[in-house]
């Protein structure tokens, strides 16, 4: 199964509904994925537990307007809070990326050994 990180208040973000959408600089593949945790170096693989399945990305070409549209399903206050967040990420941020929608699964759901999370 293909890895996909993210950092820790994002983590919880997805456990709590809160995030059912992830912005990046490449388009990953649809599909299942094991959720780490993020700022670990790259061979270092930490499981959070949870799993996702992306099920539809597109083409985001100016990261302001995205913000505002699905700054909530990102799991932020405010279309400002998601910017910020994303300048901390990146030296220089992203002005344009792919986003994924997702839905998330605490365990293996897909085995019967889990729950699926609702978006709130």
């Amino acid at each position: 199964m293909r890895r996909i990180r993210f950092g820790q208040e994002m983590i919880e973000a997805i456990r709590s509904g809160r995030k059912a959408v992830t912005f990046r600089g490449t388009q990953k593949p649809d599909g299942d994925y094991i959720v780490e945790k993020g700022g670990k170096p790259y061979w270092v693989h930490e499981d959070t537990g949870l799993r996702i399945c992306i099920i539809r990305s597109w083409c985001e070409p100016d990261i302001k307007d995205y913000a505002n549209r699905y700054f909530d399903l990102e799991g932020f206050e405010s279309p400002q809070a998601f910017l910020d967040y994303v300048s901390k990420l990146y030296k220089n941020p992203p002005t344009s990326g792919q986003a994924h929608l997702f839905w998330a699964a605490e365990g293996d759901a897909a085995l019967g050994n889990g729950s699926i999370i609702p978006v709130n």
